[in-house]
């Protein structure tokens, strides 16, 4: 939805009379403050976008899968998502919402939503906080407990029995914890977790000639750095510049005669990553495009350290338990940087940085502050973890 502008517009300029219309129904009903019972039967939770934030859902998704043991759980993802949060463990059913989709077919949204609400759910977690999308479909299930995120100005806080308004500075792991919490169940841990197939895991291990897991060099020479420059067709603003990631590759492997370096992304970034390889020294290994999400994982876990920015990579990285130099500028790191003690966080030094809270509202529209980050730093951090990881 994030890449669509259309779908934007009609969220904002349709979904905010909509929210207030769902609160104006309500006004003469008393809110439902029971607490929510412990052995509900359906439960539906929804998380369209996007991938990284799809990762650190896992610790919420656990405790309430442990909360709720006999309650058959059903996620409503997009397509984006769709094969990320396939082979999480959580879900006895998963549903797709193709939102572009529906645009050219209206009426076949409106058959979904009326199956949604067939399905009869007794909780309904919504885990999305920009798109006022997820509130109306979140009460159009006509559950009794509805639970949701009331950033501030976004108007969706009508469309749910349960709220918690998101700090600024809070990671979103906690976040999404707080709404855990809001269902009666224990907040769990943090860690976060991802499950490879073994058939994936060989096929790292094959392909890179590491049969650790995850990697655990021995000796300088053996290092191998994954660079994944591309943030998502809505990201370009979170993009640190071609030219500076080709540069840093160079310095690394003119440093250290046997490191390897290896180029990931979607095949919607080969363009981008293609850029990059032609203008490096020394041959890398260009794995863009080339592998579903669990063998994208198991790469990336045989991996010595990757560095990018904010993007799902980093989530992922974090998960498979992989260091990572993590590039920020209009985004908050403590909100979104990678989970865990052995990542470093590169943020730009420009001083209205971070400037982003929601969705894709940036503070301005020239985004200087990605290229203000200097390969200088990046090297610097890149050879410390390196050093440190040894």
């Amino acid at each position: 939805m994030r890449d669509n502008p259309y779908l934007k517009v009609i969220d904002r300029h349709l979904g905010i009379p909509l929210c207030y219309l769902v609160g104006l129904s309500q006004v003469r009903r008393a809110p439902d403050i029971a607490p929510v019972p412990a052995d509900l039967s359906r439960i539906l939770l929804i998380k369209l976008s996007a991938v990284g934030d799809s990762v650190l859902a896992v610790p919420a998704w656990r405790s309430l899968r442990n909360h709720f043991p006999r309650a058959e759980f059903t996620l409503l993802c997009s397509s984006v998502t769709y094969d990320t949060v396939r082979t999480f463990p959580f879900f006895d059913t998963i549903l797709r919402l193709d939102l572009q989709g529906y645009l050219k077919r209206p009426a076949h949204f409106l058959r979904f939503v009326t199956d949604l609400r067939k399905r009869s759910f007794d909780l309904v977690i919504d885990f999305d906080q920009w798109m006022r999308i997820t509130a109306l479909l979140t009460f159009a299930t006509g559950a009794r407990h509805r639970i949701g995120f009331d950033p501030r100005d976004q108007h969706r806080r009508f469309c749910y029995t349960r709220t918690t308004r998101p700090p600024r500075n809070r990671h979103e792991v906690d976040n999404f914890l707080d709404l855990v919490d809001l269902a009666g169940a224990p907040r769990g841990v943090r860690r976060l977790e991802l499950w490879i197939p073994a058939r994936d895991a060989l096929l790292a291990a094959e392909l890179l000639g590491r049969d650790q897991e995850p990697a655990k060099p021995s000796e300088m020479s053996q290092l191998l750095v994954a660079i994944h420059p591309g943030c998502g067709g809505s990201g370009k603003p979170r993009q640190w510049p071609v030219e500076l990631y080709a540069e840093l590759a160079n310095r690394l492997t003119h440093r250290y005669s046997h490191l390897r370096i290896m180029l990931t992304g979607s095949p919607g970034e080969k363009n981008l990553v293609d850029r990059i390889a032609v203008k490096l020294d020394k041959p890398c290994l260009n794995l863009v495009g080339s592998f579903s999400f669990t063998q994208f994982v198991a790469l990336l876990q045989r991996c010595d350290l990757l560095v990018c920015g904010n993007t799902g990579a980093m989530h992922i990285a974090a998960a498979a338990g992989t260091p990572t130099v993590a590039l920020h500028g209009p985004t908050n790191p403590n909100k979104w940087g990678p989970v865990g003690n052995r990542h470093t966080v590169v943020q730009s030094p420009i001083a209205c940085s971070p400037c982003l809270e929601l969705g894709f509202d940036y503070g301005c529209t020239t985004h200087p502050c990605m290229r203000m980050i200097s390969v200088s730093r990046v090297f610097d951090a890149v050879v410390s973890a390196l050093e440190f990881a040894r």
